[in-house]
């Protein structure tokens, strides 16, 4: 009987092989690539103070779990000094504070280049728990100057999330095992 087995082995070698192969290639699973892809406006172009805010939010729609939230900080078109309307300012204080409207702890992050995709852009990533409403307030503050803006949003329930990809390849590695064993079940009773 083992004799048989390793004989299959040998001449099955290179299925086996692949079928190995494809498994572990699910079971390690993809690489995440991804890009903003737009985000939902909250804020567009409005006037804050010194400054003109606009803030973008992913996913989309919000749902619990990893938001991102995105700022564009720009010079007023009311300023009297030779600075453009509208030229980014990428040397100011960002405070974004997260309230949910029934009362909660509010959240409060400071949005930087660091980890921004565009470095005219201040990004921040944080964990929204609870789904409802809650409002958004943006502080900037540079070189004496200060503007702040407001807004609301909602967040959804996010899915429980499972790796459907993962089980998939749990069950493709089983049915090749199946097969495989059945295959040497069949050699067994053809040869008795």
């Amino acid at each position: 009987m083992p004799m048989i087995i390793v004989k299959h082995l040998l001449r099955s070698k290179i299925s086996l092989v692949l079928f190995l192969a494809l498994g572990l290639t699910m079971l390690i699973g993809p690489f995440t690539a991804a890009g903003h892809n737009g985000g939902e406006p909250r804020l567009v172009d409005v006037e804050a103070g010194d400054f003109r805010l606009s803030v973008w939010t992913l996913p989309v729609p919000l749902v619990t779990g990893e938001v991102n939230f995105i700022v564009f900080v720009a010079e007023s078109s009311n300023q009297d000094s030779f600075v453009r309307a509208n030229t980014p300012v990428l040397d100011a204080d960002v405070t974004l504070t997260i309230e949910p409207d029934d009362g909660g702890e509010a959240i409060i992050v400071q949005p930087d280049h660091e980890i921004a995709t565009n470095q005219l852009f201040y990004e921040t990533y944080f964990e929204l728990t609870e789904p409802g409403s809650y409002t958004g307030n943006v502080s900037v503050e540079s070189n004496g100057r200060v503007g702040e803006a407001g807004f609301s949003f909602d967040v959804g329930q996010g899915l429980i999330e499972i790796n459907w990809f993962r089980y998939s390849a749990f069950a493709v590695l089983f049915v090749a095992i199946a097969w495989f064993v059945w295959q040497i079940r069949q050699e067994n009773l053809a040869t008795e």
